[in-house]
């Protein structure tokens, strides 16, 4: 093989990227990442899509990585370009999920030399990455092409493991020459298999379990898991065990809307606390178990993240969770009668909620009920981040639980909130249903920018005038800047941005219309948007009246 052929370190690397088991690459266009872009869309197997927006293009990347499980690729080109990835590559942190940046990047002599579109992009998510590193810029001999396949290898696995990892490529002229294609089976790469084993339960658990006379078990966000739901429906034949979960655990609880039945004071308290996941929502739960440190306090996380959400947590297991909660299951059960008093603490507040919904006024709060009961299981839900993952966690209580449901809440805000459902719907083969408010919608438009709108795509946007969450929490609602520098609402036609991307449109003003466009817009076999208009004084009403019946027992 002759020395010195330009980009052969590219091909070399998305060669070896193919064999590891690379799928899904996501690209935004540009000169400098020629190489990269090139190289990927002949190489078989790999599925190209085209996004003109890196902000966007790093959601919908993270998309794909929520419902694939795999590592999906990024490709962008140099300068700012690669900035643009943050949020993205922040929430894949948090959230845990497999993404592999690729930047092209000027050669490193050329850098601060007043050369076009360079900065300093060595390290530059550094905090929130897994792994990060540089490619060689020339390949000189089979060390480095030794090298490229053992770097490609090593990256993968790290993200695989569940991160975003970051290569940085720097590249010469000439970036539209390539060698050819490489043949896989001469593509030498490491493949990491996952450990599986069944953990020992450790003797300080057994311990704290068999002792305890009540048990809370505290699901936090995570993707769905049949198996996991087995697992803790065993434990839960255990009468000193309460199942507690929000739904972006997707696990059933035993309590339904955890944050509806803290609104009454009064929860019989465990002795015993286990947690795993991610974020919890509840602030509500997180303020009354900071409250209550003689609780003993269990976590489960492989990694052996020490979150103390609670303050709290005494005992860390590094373990899956899932089979932390399988060996537990086979631990005895027994009786007790915490269960029970939990459920008759909590059955006249959900009698309430159950009430509540026939008196409340048209608001987003009631159109929020009425799509969760309209939608059907086999679905993906995603939920923007401001009111609509509230609404959907009190609205849920009593309906049937969704197949899916997540929200970027790791760390993002609104920002790509459409671009991370657009990417789901990519590569699923169920409709992915968004709810989303109008401010977000506008925010994240540029997610339309991707070259196919998948035609699995519903996105129902709450149109209430503004951030009406600023209307209803209680630092912001009560000041006469609230409008101007918090709710920001903005005489945009949602309507017409809708139409301009080429999605198909429905709209509802009131609750007779929405039936009618909810059926329709379900019924559409193309991505489409149903803009739901409510009245902020409506939905200040609804949240009081909602908030009143539960608390008035």
């Amino acid at each position: 093989m002759p020395e010195f052929q330009p980009n052969e370190q590219v091909v070399l690397l998305c060669a070896a990227l193919a064999k590891l088991g690379l799928t899904e690459v996501v690209v935004s266009p540009g000169s400098r990442s020629a190489p990269l872009t090139l190289a990927l869309a002949r190489q078989s197997g790999i599925r190209l899509q085209t996004v003109l927006d890196e902000r966007a293009a790093g959601y919908i990347a993270l998309g794909k990585a929520l419902v694939t499980g795999q590592p999906v690729a990024l490709v962008c080109t140099s300068g700012t370009a690669l900035l643009n990835y943050g949020p993205a590559i922040a929430e894949a942190y948090y959230l845990r999920l497999p993404l592999i940046v690729l930047s092209a990047d000027r050669p490193a002599a050329w850098i601060d030399q007043g050369d076009g579109q360079s900065l300093h992009q060595q390290n530059v998510f550094q905090g929130h990455i897994l792994a990060q590193a540089s490619l060689p810029e020339l390949i000189q001999n089979d060390d480095d092409r030794w090298h490229v396949q053992r770097l490609a290898s090593s990256l993968w696995a790290k993200a695989a493991a569940g991160g975003p990892v970051h290569l940085n490529v720097p590249l010469r002229e000439p970036l539209y020459a390539l060698p050819a294609p490489v043949n896989l089976e001469n593509i030498k790469v490491i493949k990491h298999q996952a450990v599986v084993a069944r953990p020992e339960i450790p003797v300080d658990l057994v311990q704290d379990w068999n002792n305890a006379a009540s048990i809370w078990l505290i699901a936090a966000m995570q993707g769905p898991d049949p198996l996991f739901q087995q697992a803790v429906d065993r434990i839960r034949q255990d009468g000193r065990v309460v199942f507690i979960s929000e739904p972006l655990s997707n696990l059933t609880s035993d309590l339904g809307g955890i944050d509806d039945i803290l609104r009454v004071p009064g929860i019989p308290m465990p002795e015993l606390l286990i947690s795993w996941g991610g974020n919890l929502l509840s602030k509500r739960l997180k303020q009354l178990l900071r409250q209550h440190p003689h609780i003993k306090h269990w976590r489960f996380d492989e990694k052996a993240d020490a979150v103390d959400v609670f303050q709290q947590l005494q005992q860390l297991w590094p373990v899956v969770p899932r089979a932390g909660f399988e060996a537990l299951a086979d631990l005895p059960v027994k009786s007790g009668d915490f269960r029970e008093k939990s459920f008759a603490f909590a059955r006249p507040i959900q009698e309430r909620i159950a009430e509540s919904w026939l008196e409340l006024p048209f608001s987003d709060l009631s159109v929020m009920r009425k799509v969760l009961e309209y939608l059907p299981q086999n679905i993906q839900l995603h939920l923007g981040n401001s009111m609509p993952v509230r609404y959907q966690q009190f609205a849920a209580t009593g309906c049937a639980a969704k197949r899916w449901v997540h929200a970027n809440r790791g760390t993002s805000g609104i920002d790509g909130v459409t671009s991370t459902a657009l990417g789901a719907a990519t590569v699923s083969h169920e409709n992915v249903v968004l709810i989303t408010g109008e401010l977000s919608f506008i925010y994240d438009l540029n997610a339309f920018s991707i070259e196919a709108i998948p035609a699995n795509l519903k996105v129902l946007v709450l149109h209430n005038g503004g951030g009406d969450i600023f209307r209803l929490i209680d630092g912001p609602k009560n000041h006469p800047e609230r409008e101007k520098l918090f709710a920001t609402p903005r005489a945009v036609d949602v309507e017409a941005l809708a139409t301009a991307w080429g999605l198909k449109l429905h709209r509802a003003t009131d609750g007779l219309s929405l039936s009618s466009a909810l059926k329709n817009w379900w019924l559409e076999n193309q991505a489409t948007v149903l803009v739901v208009y409510t009245q902020a004084e409506a939905n200040q009403a609804a949240l009081a009246l909602f908030n009143q019946k539960i608390t008035t027992l």
